[in-house]
């Protein structure tokens, strides 16, 4: 499909608003036209960005405390990371556009997208501007308010781009979950009834949910490099942030800082567990919707009477058996609900070896 036919640009109109946000906060998705000089000045852009706010968060604070600092890192490695990799949201939001066209969704459906994305968004703002302004206020940590300022715009950034790959994961889950509906409607009937260009086409039905379900892994495979790198780094820095906090509550707890510091820590750690864990609890949710679709298609191979549909049902489960989109870092670590215990697992690992160097019992 050519990125300039008209549905290709109502789709990305629809998206406009939250790329062009992204970009401001330093994210360069490369959305521009294909200009040399539009491509050098937005890598400079988000470079100068990185180094103008790393520079403010060192000197805007009498001490950097380790969240902060490793607050920053994520910040600057996730900028990083949307620079040097070839980002492939334009396609992907092209392969958007023809799925929608297969699974009947209106634009209805991205109106709730942008409005959940905002609500997300503004909710965690709020929760990190309250804990900042706690934080630095009761431990006078900042002395100039433009760097301080800046330092903010990080982390609400940071934000961002956390609530930017949970809307996209999640815009893959719903369209998988659809597939699966689309599947189960009226299981005796064996076509498929989808518009295009005002026109009824009818499809052999097993077949076509293979082409959408071949399609929606397609898309997949656009976003996971960049996906899972950004991840990783929100791994990375976000462990130290949650040992941190636990430690400061352990120390709240045996009278070693004031009882005043352990609500916005407290407020920190369900704040950097949700945008943390919440990728891991979507796509795990991919795999509910995909093992709905082979038990349907199991019922389909032992109720069928229909040689043709015996087969059409095998060849769809070999396919999500082999191609079952399950997602490993850099194949190497699950992304499923069982990454956020192991984090946990890890963090009171960390703990007990902190409490045993710094003798806090």
């Amino acid at each position: 499909m050519k990125f300039e036919t008209t549905s290709y640009k109502n789709m990305l109109n629809l998206f406009r608003p939250l790329i062009i946000i992204m970009f401001i906060c330093g994210y360069n998705f490369k959305t521009f036209t294909p200009s040399l000089l539009r491509k050098v000045i937005a890598q400079l852009y988000s470079l100068s960005l990185v180094i103008i706010v790393s520079y403010c968060t060192m000197n805007c604070c009498n001490v950097i405390n380790p969240s902060q600092f490793m607050s920053l890192l994520e910040y600057d490695f996730s900028v990083l990371v949307s620079m040097i990799y070839n980002s492939k949201i334009l396609k992907f939001i092209s392969g958007l556009k023809c799925l929608d066209g297969y699974l009947r969704i209106n634009k209805r459906h991205y109106t709730i997208i942008k409005f959940r994305f905002f609500f997300i968004a503004v909710t965690l703002w709020i929760i990190r501007i309250i804990y900042t302004t706690l934080s630095c206020t009761s431990s006078n940590c900042f002395y100039s308010f433009f760097p301080f300022t800046l330092n903010i715009f990080s982390s609400l950034a940071l934000d961002l781009n956390r609530v930017w790959r949970f809307t996209i994961l999640n815009t893959i889950r719903f369209r998988i979950k659809l597939l699966r509906r689309r599947l189960e409607e009226d299981p005796e009937e064996n076509y498929y009834l989808y518009a295009v260009k005002m026109k009824t086409v009818k499809e052999d039905k097993l077949k076509f949910c293979l082409f959408i379900y071949r399609q929606i892994g397609n898309m997949v495979d656009l976003i996971q490099p960049e996906m899972h790198a950004q991840m990783f780094v929100s791994i990375i820095c976000g462990i130290p942030k949650l040992v941190v906090d636990i430690y400061h509550i352990l120390l709240v707890i045996e009278n070693h800082e004031p009882i005043t510091a352990l609500g916005f820590t407290v407020m920190h750690i369900i704040h950097v567990s949700f945008l943390l864990m919440s990728p891991s609890v979507v796509i795990e949710l991919f795999q509910v919707e995909i093992e709905k679709i082979r038990l349907h298609l199991i019922h389909q191979i032992i109720d069928s009477s229909d040689p043709k549909t015996k087969e059409d049902a095998q060849i769809f489960l070999q396919y999500s058996e082999i191609r079952s989109i399950k997602s490993k870092l850099w194949r190497c670590i699950p992304i499923n609900i069982a990454l956020p215990l192991d984090i946990l697992n890890i963090c009171y690992s960390a703990i007990i070896v902190i409490i045993n160097f710094t003798d806090l019992y």
